[in-house]
């Protein structure tokens, strides 16, 4: 049964791009198409669908390129091209929604507006998602762009409270009331930057050192940077245990300094950064360069309402370069990273970031992102037990 309703929905979106986007359509095709459509018993709602979905394309250009630059700043899509393509997304969706639990055929996604080799964890699947994740995408470009100046004052890190730059996202993810940052919502906590020393003691610091380099002997590397994702993949590599209690621990420190706010692990990745890159035959890309680059933690993943950084090498005496700058309108506020030291931080615009290029030697860290909804969670990070109505 799969193949022949897979086939009759390839013929109804073809048919129905043709109607769209070629303005109009032979007696033959135009016949073939209300059979298809009368067959999805969708054939009274068909004009509907099309002008209703003409109407989506026109707000949706007007969302993202209405200021009349593009998404990375200069000139805008034209939008006869903007329109095929979102045209054809959107009809890709309605077929996919209406053939959904009637029939058994393979999952149809939507169409993408995202390029599949840059969509990110938890990406919106539906259109109006993708679009609001792109719109993410571009206002993180402007706000490094204006934040990115040569010559720029600079101070030491300045713990505690920020403003709140305007929310990234209204549809893909909504703000939870009570823990995500904001200056609107009551009992939120302040948007703002911390840290905390002594997170890890340094045995625990020499012992994840030697786990890491261990593991990193197997992965591949992308230039001066190797990662390994912090999963159940990840535990024959480096020690559970361990990892574990520094994760735990790392969430519950930023959780009390937040008022005892229920957060939950989005994601957490290992990483090394190593000035000159390690050559070899597990170099994937030795020009690659970044991982330097500002950006904004919740641009990229809608889920990530919280930002964390266990330091797990000195600044120079580990390695030279690699402070964590935060990119602000006047000034930009520099950290010097300590072993054990937990930096910790809003995800939102209101913290551009990036690190300063290296000099030499080797920066290691475990990042950590934490949502508010349990269920954007990572399935295999919950190390305790806890219950919420997110």
């Amino acid at each position: 049964m799969a193949l022949p309703w897979l086939l009759a929905t390839t013929v109804l979106l073809a048919a129905l791009l043709g109607a769209l986007l070629g303005g109009h359509l032979a007696r033959e095709a135009r016949e073939d198409l209300l059979r298809d459509l009368d067959e999805l018993e969708v054939s009274a709602k068909a004009p509907e669908v099309v002008a209703d979905t003409e109407r989506r394309a026109q707000v949706a250009y007007q969302r993202l390129f209405g200021d009349g630059r593009g998404l990375d700043g200069g000139a805008p899509m034209a939008w006869q091209h903007f329109h095929e393509r979102y045209m054809a997304a959107a009809l890709q969706e309605q077929v996919s929604n209406s053939l959904k639990g009637k029939h058994h055929f393979p999952a149809m996604l939507p169409g993408s507006l995202i390029a599949e080799e840059v969509r990110k964890k938890d990406a919106p699947e539906t259109l109006d998602g993708q679009v609001e994740a792109l719109l993410a995408q571009k206002r993180q470009h402007l706000a490094v762009a204006r934040l990115m100046q040569e010559g720029k004052e600079l101070q030491s890190f300045i713990p505690g409270p920020v403003p709140c730059a305007s929310p990234l996202y209204e549809h893909v993810y909504s703000p939870i009331e009570g823990c995500s940052a904001s200056n609107a919502m009551t009992k939120a906590p302040p948007c703002g930057r911390w840290e905390k020393e002594n997170v890890a003691t340094k045995d625990e610091v020499a012992a994840m050192q030697t786990n890491m380099l261990k593991a990193f002997q197997h992965l591949f590397h992308s230039g001066p940077m190797t990662s390994l994702a912090v999963d159940s993949s990840a535990w024959p590599l480096i020690s559970k245990t361990l990892t574990q209690d520094l994760l735990e621990r790392s969430r519950q420190a930023v959780s009390d300094a937040l008022g005892g706010i229920d957060l939950f692990f989005s994601g957490a990745l290992l990483v090394r950064l190593q000035i000159p890159p390690i050559d070899g035959e597990m170099q994937r890309n030795s020009s690659r360069g970044d991982e330097f680059s500002a950006h904004v933690d919740k641009a990229n993943v809608a889920s990530y309402d919280w930002s964390a950084i266990l330091y797990l090498s000195t600044v120079g005496k580990d390695f030279e370069g690699g402070e964590l700058l935060f990119l602000d309108e006047q000034k930009d506020s520099q950290l010097e990273p300590k072993e054990g030291q937990l930096v910790f931080f809003s995800s939102g615009l209101e913290n551009v970031h990036r690190v300063r290029p290296m000099v030499r030697g080797r920066r290691l860290v475990l990042a950590m992102w934490f949502t508010c909804s349990q269920r954007h969670a990572h399935p295999d990070l919950h190390f305790m037990d806890r219950q919420t109505d997110s």
